[in-house]
């Protein structure tokens, strides 16, 4: 019985990581779902967000609001991932997309991602016309 019982943990711990998903997935989902909340909780101590031309930098939380704008005046209709990459010093991660929203405009997307303490976290969002 005993022997059962580690195998029924072994394989609920197998099943657990493989349903975890990376800052990197969970940030690309909620961007599909035009989900600020989700998106911001993967955010740095600060964020560098650029709408176009108007670059800024915020704490976690004005960041939010930002991108919680962006998302009302552009609801996404569709994101999908047209690159991703990783210098080889492994440290970082970037991924370029392209945005479509649903009042008929496209953004060329850029995300990077910076490993901190074994996580990573968004450093910088850009959406670019």
């Amino acid at each position: 019985m005993k022997r059962y019982s580690l195998c029924f943990l072994l394989l609920l711990c197998c099943i657990n990581l493989a349903i975890a998903q990376s800052p990197v997935d969970l940030v690309i989902k909620a961007i599909e779902h035009s989900d600020a909340e989700k998106v911001s909780r993967n955010f740095d101590k600060i964020i560098d967000i650029t709408i176009n031309k108007d670059q800024s930098t915020y704490s976690k939380s004005q960041g939010k609001v930002v991108l919680n704008n962006f998302f009302a005046d552009n609801p996404v209709q569709t994101f999908a991932i047209k690159h991703k990459g990783s210098p080889a010093d492994n440290n970082s991660v970037y991924l370029i997309g392209n945005l479509a929203t649903q009042n008929h405009k496209k953004y060329r997307v850029y995300l990077y991602f910076k490993d901190k303490s074994g996580t990573l976290y968004l450093q910088e969002i850009r959406f670019e016309q």
